[in-house]
């Protein structure tokens, strides 16, 4: 078996058209294991880990550097990145190329390290998707994409560890769609942000707990007629830029997150909210009794602060119309300046 399989990777044979395949000869699900690749040879640092060959998830737990990954396979092909993993590669495509073809990535207590750009559901009508729950995802210098090619779906499942990228982009070319649910964790964007890149793909990312820090968020800025939307239920993000952009019909909407944007953004919120951008219902606990202006739907109160919660920063949040038996000042002092910036003090 050996000879044969040190002379199959001699001639270039037992590698498919993507490079070095898993094949689970094994039967372990193990990067490490070499008789898991065809040739029974681990793909090297010049070498493409070709994940396309069998369905299944296979497990990584020591460090290893290639020059790409692609995952895809017709019963879903994934890679679960485990505490003392290392993942160092180029560029990494979950989803695959082919048509129908479905790629996970999982990041439980790893490290993935992209000097590249990281595509999940690259080809035109794959489907990738991640889940992490702690450990690390990184690419730096390139983009972190959900949903790229032509009915590409890219999903992201977040509940803890870290992301950092330069850029952060779904659904990037028409007809693709990206969409993330964060539930903690925290998302660092050196770049910017874009739920629904450039006017041509869907983009959706619903936070309940965790932070999304970006220098620059848009969703949908181009206005063209598609899908993007924000919803901050919960956990915080903060745009340390001064672009903050949301076209078309599309909005953020607020419950119980925080929205912070970096210097004095009060008219440029306001000018969002009075459009239909910002929408928001519930809210939270009053995060503080001096703020300088609030809005109300009927429901909830919507509320600006600018450099008193977050030293040189805009603050927005939601919170409950007080009962009648301790809102009767807020009506009578709170309501009175709605569309009014005054600071004031309840």
């Amino acid at each position: 078996m050996k000879y044969r399989g040190v002379l199959l990777a001699l001639l270039g044979l037992g590698s498919s058209i993507y490079g070095t395949t898993f094949d689970n000869g094994g039967g372990d699900w193990v990067w490490t294991n070499a008789v898991n690749w065809a040739g029974d040879v681990l793909p090297g640092s010049g070498d493409q880990a070709a994940f396309t060959g069998v369905s299944g998830t296979t497990t990584l737990d020591a460090a290893v550097t290639v020059a790409s990954v692609i995952a895809g396979a017709t019963g879903g092909a994934g890679l679960n990145v485990l505490t003392g993993g290392v993942l160092n590669s180029g560029a990494m495509d979950f989803g695959g190329y082919a048509a129908s073809k479905t790629g996970e990535l999982q990041v439980n207590g790893g490290t993935v390290n992209g000097s590249s750009f990281i595509r999940i559901g690259n080809g035109v009508n794959t489907t990738g998707s991640v889940v992490i729950t702690s450990g690390t995802i990184s690419t730096l210098t390139e983009t972190f994409t959900l949903g790229y090619n032509t009915g590409s779906l890219g999903t992201l499942n977040m509940s803890g560890g870290t992301i950092n990228s330069k850029y952060f982009r779904f659904g990037e070319l028409a007809g693709a769609s990206g969409s993330a649910v964060m539930s903690g964790g925290s998302i660092s964007v050196s770049g910017g942000t874009y739920l629904g890149y450039n006017g041509l793909g869907n983009g959706s990312m619903t936070i309940t707990g965790g932070s999304l820090t970006t220098a620059l968020l848009n969703i949908n800025g181009s206005g063209a007629n598609i899908d993007a939307y924000l919803a901050l239920l919960g956990g915080t993000v903060e745009v340390t830029g001064a672009f903050f952009t949301i076209g078309g019909d599309d909005t953020m909407h607020i419950e119980g997150g925080t929205f912070v944007w970096d210097g004095e953004r009060l008219d440029g919120l306001a000018t969002m909210i009075s459009g239909g951008y910002i929408t928001w219902t519930n809210g939270q606990t009053m995060l503080s009794q001096t703020y300088d202006v609030s809005w109300t739907n009927g429901t909830s109160i919507l509320y600006a602060d600018y450099d008193n919660i977050n030293a040189g920063k805009t603050t927005l949040w939601a919170s409950p119309i007080p009962e009648p038996a301790t809102g009767l000042f807020m009506l009578s002092g709170g309501l009175a300046v709605i569309f009014v910036r005054s600071r004031f003090l309840l």
